[in-house]
């Protein structure tokens, strides 16, 4: 590797410099002793650097510049307070012409400036006030004039006259009138019920179980039919009121509805209510009667026959939520029972596009359960057979209640 001074020139082989000049002491603090043994390292340091650059001369060692003390520095001399004489305070003179304006000396009043109070907005208020509460007077006094005449004029003449010129705002709609079965507090129907009841299952004859029982001339066979099949006497074990309110079609009429168990083997549950006669005499509904008793709508829901029947139902209205769009879309819902332990609980339906539909949507209203005799027969609806109302009886035949 070359030599980094091919020269082999020595530092110590040149003259020396001059001298600075001595510059005036300043004064400083002295060194602490670790700076100096400092000071002395960096020296050896660059003294070896130097012998390093030139290693065919034997080096001399360099003698560090000797580091004196600075001379101590003299501590400053304490400041002195020099108090000062007070002065006299400058004499004030007052403004020209200020002390014609000041009132009283000392008073604040004269520094605040009063505001000018003016009465005519309070005048114009009350004016206007006076004429409202006159114009008020005026109008009122009119009207009692206006009143008084009218009552001279209504009292002079005959009430025919008004009745014949004064027309209603409103149609007045005449109440029907209630049938007699439906003016009859629960406990009183139900205590009538139970009494035709055991009449009628003790009775012996025809006759005297005819005379239990409403429209006798239209039920005879019928009746007679019924018992002629029962193998033993029929026993009356309980009649009890319903505690829903039922409406009856047509007419729409609250009605009593006793739920009664017999003797007869299952369903053995049946469902009874008064209906009135035109004499005005309370009997057995026995077309309701007899199909509770017998299960007969019970037994058409079993067995699905073609041919439809004739059979007295209790329907409330249904919303058919878990019926399919096209189900509630075409057709009325209801939930029918026909029997009062509800064993026959179905789901009836009927067509909006048949005439008894429509009459049921206006006739029916929701949450309400109606008591009506019903043509039923099952259709076959998206692959099932479905329980669908054909006719109903829907108008009376006491046309005085209508």
């Amino acid at each position: 590797m070359p030599s980094a001074n091919p020269a082999g020139w020595d530092v110590r082989d040149y003259p020396p410099i001059p001298a600075i000049p001595a510059m005036p002491p300043v004064a400083t603090a002295p060194l602490h002793p670790e700076s100096r043994g400092n000071a002395e390292r960096n020296w050896e340091a660059a003294q070896a650097y130097a012998d390093s650059l030139n290693p065919r001369r034997p080096t001399q060692a360099l003698t560090p510049p000797p580091i004196e003390p600075p001379p101590p520095v003299a501590a400053p001399e304490p400041l002195q307070w020099n108090p000062m004489k007070p002065s006299a305070p400058p004499k004030l003179t007052s403004w020209p012409g200020i002390d014609a304006q000041l009132g009283t000396p000392g008073s604040a009043d004269d520094f605040i400036p009063k505001p000018k109070r003016s009465l005519v907005w309070p005048l114009i208020m009350l004016v206007v006030m006076i004429m409202a509460g006159v114009g008020t007077a005026l109008f009122l006094e009119q009207q009692r004039l206006k009143d008084s005449a009218r009552l001279q004029v209504a009292t002079s003449k005959p009430v025919e006259a008004d009745l014949a010129v004064i027309k209603p705002a409103i149609p007045v709609v005449a109440s029907i009138p209630l049938p007699p079965e439906s003016k009859l507090p629960p406990l009183e129907a139900a205590t009538l019920i139970e009494e035709l009841l055991r009449k009628l299952f003790a009775a012996s004859s025809l006759e005297a179980r005819l005379d239990c029982i409403a429209d006798a001339s239209h039920q005879r066979s019928d009746v007679a039919a019924f018992f002629e099949r029962q193998e033993s006497p029929v026993e009356l074990k309980l009649c009890r009121p319903f505690p829903a309110t039922t409406f009856s079609l047509p007419g729409g009429h609250p009605t009593t509805l006793c739920e009664i168990e017999t003797s007869l083997p299952s369903p053995g549950t049946g469902i009874a209510r008064l209906v009135s006669e035109p004499d005005g005499r309370l009997k057995l509904d026995w077309p309701m009667l007899k199909d509770s008793l017998a299960g007969t709508l019970f037994h058409y829901v079993e067995k699905k026959p073609t041919e439809p029947t004739w059979v007295t139902i209790g329907a409330r209205r249904n919303f058919g939520f878990d019926e399919t769009e096209t189900v509630r879309q075409q057709h009325l819902v209801f939930d029918i029972q026909g029997l009062g332990n509800g064993a026959d609980r179905a789901i009836l339906l009927a067509s909006k596009n048949q005439p008894i539909g429509r009459s049921l949507d206006q006739l029916v209203r929701w949450n309400q359960l109606y008591l009506l005799r019903a043509l039923v027969h099952f259709e076959t609806i998206e692959g099932q057979p479905r329980l669908v109302i054909l006719d109903a009886d829907l108008i009376s035949d006491d046309t005085s209640r209508q």
